[in-house]
């Protein structure tokens, strides 16, 4: 099964249809809900619904997942009923699967009500997948055009050699997958003042998109990085902190005492990063999207 713990949830929705043809005189059976099993269209209907919260248990790779929608609907020609599902979802994977089982039980479920009256002449087609939405398609994770980026690491620990660079080397690699192109990257020491014109330095330089900080937003003495950036922020963009820590806390208990800023200096991004490998790959998980989004639009 894919690992899409990583994954930022986000608003997904998948359409599919199922064709059932049958006999001519089936259909007011159908519309009249006058078959003898009774109620044909809504009892199917219910199948589907359970069908698609059920898909994770007939499809080994899918996912389980909370469905926040399903909606089925029936149209007629004389000789044939087309079931349409949309499902709708919050999460880090898609719903095509749940839609496709629904839309395919539903017709199943109407093959099965309808035996009784012609069960030779009936035959389901054009099980497809309409349309989907959400995920990658809509919300790029990519720059257009790529954007330089500053990575300033303030660690004594690496510096003296005792702790590898692993997050700002995630989050480096994380940058560039996104497109942007590192102009620099330097570890610092754990001072504010140093960190602080370090970036003063770099915001003099209008070509540089994003400045990031890996390291310095814990609760010790010399976690400095919150307190070196958020006098030169001169517009905050709460947000990207919130979904950062939202995001997080879904994951470890421990992400509500990382603290972290976020905001803008003119046309460049100023933005905290958590020192640990695991904070910086899921902070910049969590953010990249609104980051592209954001870096796009003010860097033209």
């Amino acid at each position: 099964m894919k690992n899409i713990t990583a994954k930022p949830e986000t608003f997904r929705s998948a359409t599919a249809q199922a064709v059932l043809d049958v006999p001519a005189f089936c259909i007011p059976l159908l519309q009249q809900r006058k078959t003898e099993k009774g109620d044909a269209l809504e009892i199917a209907r219910m199948a589907g619904i359970l069908a698609a919260k059920k898909t994770w248990e007939l499809l080994p790779f899918c996912h389980q997942l909370s469905l926040t929608g399903i909606d089925s609907q029936y149209t007629f020609t004389d000789t044939s009923v087309t079931v349409t599902v949309t499902v709708e979802v919050i999460a880090g994977t898609g719903v095509a699967m749940e839609a496709l089982t629904a839309a395919s039980v539903t017709a199943l479920t109407l093959w099965d009500m309808l035996k009784p009256h012609a069960e030779q002449e009936m035959m389901i087609r054009e099980v497809r997948l309409l349309e989907k939405r959400g995920g990658k398609s809509p919300y790029p994770a990519t720059l257009k055009t790529p954007k330089k980026a500053v990575i300033l690491a303030p660690s004594d620990a690496v510096i003296e050699g005792t702790k590898r660079a692993t997050a700002g080397q995630a989050a480096r690699k994380a940058l560039e997958k996104a497109g942007f192109v590192i102009a620099s990257y330097e570890l610092l020491p754990d001072d504010l003042n140093t960190l602080q014109n370090r970036v003063r330095d770099w915001l003099k330089d209008e070509n540089i998109a994003l400045i990031l900080t890996v390291g310095g937003t814990g609760t010790q003495a010399n976690d400095c990085a919150v307190e070196a950036l958020t006098p030169l922020v001169t517009k905050p963009l709460p947000g990207i902190m919130e979904a950062a820590r939202h995001y997080g806390q879904r994951r470890t208990p421990y992400a509500l005492v990382s603290r972290g800023v976020a905001g803008m200096n003119g046309n460049t991004i100023l933005l905290t990063c958590p020192g640990s490998t695991r904070g910086a790959n899921e902070t910049l998980a969590a953010i990249m999207t609104g980051l592209v989004h954001v870096v796009d639009g003010l860097q033209g």
